[in-house]
C-alpha cells in the first residue's frame, strides 16, 4: 500500500516532499500540483501511484480536504504538460514537455549502409541523451519521444541491411532476439551462420529453447566458440545443455539409483546455469525440482522461486506457467 504525502496547507506554507510533481496549466502554482516522483535520500526516485480505486475513492472526497494524489492512468499523464521540481521542500524549477511531431524523425532514407550508419550513431547517441534527460517523465509523453527515434534507427538499419550490411542484420537479428520475436530474429540471422559468431550465437541458443523450425541445424557451439551474447553466458549455455542431456536421460535409466544419479547431476549443472541468470536454465531448474524423484524430492517452493526468477528474467514459458498457478 503506498502512503501518499499530505500537501494540503498549514500554517506557514506547504509541507512538499523534495521530488518532481506535475500540472496540466502551464505555469500553474504548486499548489494545484500532483506528486509524480519522490526523491529517495540515496538519490532514487519511487515511481507514486494509486490503484484506480484507490483513485476513485479519494475523487469522492472534497477537493478543499483531500491529499493530492499522483497520476493514475495514461489519460492523467497525457493531460501534463508542465512539471515542477521541489528541492529543500520549495520550487527549485519548472520543465515544459513537449514530443515532437509524429513525423518529426520521417524523410527519405539514405542510398548507402555508410550513410545509414552515420546517422543511426548519431541517433544512438541523441536516444541516450533523451533517455537520461526524460527519466523523470511521465511515462506516456517519454515514451513517445524515445519511440520516434527508435523507429528512424530502425528504419535506417533495415535499409542499411536490405543493402547487404552484416553489423546491420546482426544488429537488427540479436534485438529482436532480446525482444522474444523469434520470427525477426530468424529473418536476419538464419543465413548468416557462416559469416557471423552473433548469429550461430543467437540460433544455437534458440535451438536449445525449442525455438527454431524442426527442419532447420542448429550451430554447434563448445566451450572455444566466439560468443558475442552477454546472456546467456557460453558457460551458462553449455552447462544447460548439458544439464538437459543428462535430465533426458534418467528417465531411460535401467536402474532407479542409476536415475537418480542422473537427475542430481542434471539438476546441478541447471543449478550453476541458473545462477548464472539464465531465465531457461532457470525454468527447465524450476521444472525438474518440481518433478523430484525419490529422496532427491526438492520442496516445491525452491521451484517456485526458480519459476519466479526465470518469469522476470522474460522467459516466456515461465511467464505463461505462473499464470496457470
Amino acid at each position: 500500500m503506498i502512503t501518499v504525502m499530505n500537501v494540503k496547507a498549514s500554517e506557514g506554507g506547504m509541507p512538499w516532499e523534495d521530488g518532481w510533481y506535475c500540472v496540466t496549466v502551464l505555469g500553474a502554482p504548486l499548489e494545484t500540483a500532483r506528486p509524480l516522483y519522490v526523491m529517495n535520500p540515496d538519490g532514487t526516485m519511487t515511481t507514486l501511484r494509486l490503484t484506480a480505486a484507490e483513485e476513485a475513492a479519494l475523487e469522492q472526497l472534497d477537493p478543499n480536504e483531500r491529499d493530492y494524489t499522483p497520476l493514475a492512468d495514461t489519460a492523467a499523464e497525457e493531460a501534463v504538460v508542465e512539471l515542477v521540481r521541489v528541492a529543500d521542500g520549495r520550487e527549485a524549477a519548472r520543465e515544459v514537455l513537449f514530443a515532437e511531431p509524429a513525423d518529426a524523425f520521417a524523410g527519405s532514407l539514405p542510398e548507402s549502409a555508410e550513410q545509414c550508419w552515420t546517422e543511426v550513431r548519431a541517433l544512438d547517441r541523441e536516444l541516450a541523451a533523451t533517455m537520461e534527460a526524460t527519466a523523470h517523465w511521465p511515462r506516456a509523453p517519454r515514451e513517445r519521444r524515445l519511440a520516434l527515434r527508435e523507429a528512424r534507427i530502425r528504419a535506417l538499419l533495415t535499409q542499411a541491411a536490405n543493402l547487404g550490411d552484416l553489423p546491420a542484420q546482426e544488429r537488427l537479428g540479436r534485438e529482436a532476439f532480446e525482444a522474444g520475436d523469434d520470427a525477426e530474429a530468424l529473418r536476419w540471422l538464419a543465413d548468416l551462420t557462416q559469416q557471423s559468431a552473433l548469429a550461430r550465437s543467437v540460433l544455437a541458443v534458440m535451438g536449445l529453447e525449442g525455438c527454431l523450425p524442426e527442419d532447420m541445424a542448429v550451430p554447434e557451439v563448445s566451450a572455444g566458440s566466439p560468443w558475442p551474447l552477454a546472456q546467456p553466458t557460453l558457460r551458462a549455455f553449455l552447462r544447460c545443455r548439458e544439464g538437459l542431456t543428462w535430465a533426458d536421460l534418467a528417465p531411460r535409466a535401467r536402474s532407479f539409483d542409476l536415475a537418480v544419479r542422473r537427475r542430481q547431476r542434471a539438476v546441478g549443472l541447471l543449478r550453476e546455469a541458473a545462477e548464472a541468470g539464465y531465465a531457461y536454465a532457470q525454468f527447465r531448474l524450476a521444472r525438474l525440482l518440481g518433478g523430484g524423484l525419490g529422496e532427491d524430492l526438492v520442496a516445491a517452493d525452491e521451484a517456485r522461486r526458480w519459476l519466479r526468477a526465470a518469469a522476470l528474467g522474460g522467459c516466456r514459458e515461465a511467464a505463461k506457467a505462473l499464470e496457470t498457478e
